[in-house]
């Protein structure tokens, strides 16, 4: 059996259990090994963690609904086919800056994380509260310097579903439309066709209509 994900990855939820759905589009690391569970209707399953503090909804036997703070030891199962993995392009290197310096080197680069059209995931971020925004990168920014710390790196205009915050003049400003680096984008591909989807599933990409 082919799975989606792998003992350590990030992924995106992209489908949950009835009265979850606010769950979808959060992202999770996820850990193996994977394993057929009852709890998720017999399909192969992954112990799951988000990597933000936020809080999950999670459904507990018959039909309870608990808000919480999800931990490793708290076993909390998703299903493979529920989780789009979030990984670098194939043949790509990782291209997050950690340093200004490292950022820079992303002008040598020939070939870019994300294209237009692209559902992209933020996994860092200047703004913390940025990381983990699900944006559609919609095309090339007009200005490549409209970011001081990202100068000479490939740079997107981009539209995420809730505003993200920029330092502008010394003040934080809140957009859905900016420039966003490429190098701080991971392409979330390989969702499932129309036809091959549940109703929460398709909420993804309802998140960004």
């Amino acid at each position: 059996m082919t799975l989606r994900c792998k003992d350590g990855d990030l992924a995106v939820i992209v489908g949950e259990l009835p009265g979850c759905e606010v769950n979808i589009g959060r992202i999770v690391q996820v850990r193996g090994p994977a394993h057929l569970s009852e709890q998720c209707g017999n399909l192969m399953c992954w112990v799951i963690r988000p990597i933000s503090r936020k809080k999950m909804v999670n459904l507990y036997d018959p039909d309870t609904l608990i808000s919480e703070r999800v931990t490793w030891k708290m076993n909390i199962k998703l299903p493979d086919c529920w989780l789009i993995p979030i990984r670098p392009p194939e043949d790509d290197v990782d291209t997050v800056p950690r340093i200004c310096k490292a950022a820079k080197q992303e002008n040598e680069m020939t070939k870019l994380n994300c294209k237009p059209g692209d559902l992209a995931v933020v996994i860092t971020a200047h703004n913390p509260e940025n990381i983990g925004t699900i944006l559609r990168v919609i095309k090339k920014h007009h200005n490549q310097d409209a970011l001081v710390d990202y100068k000479g790196t490939h740079i997107w205009l981009a539209e995420a579903p809730r505003p993200m915050a920029y330092n502008v003049g010394g003040k934080l400003v809140m957009r859905r439309k900016g420039a966003v680096p490429d190098a701080i984008l991971r392409p979330i591909r390989g969702l499932p066709k129309p036809d091959a989807t549940n109703s929460s599933e398709k909420k993804v990409d309802m998140l960004l209509a």
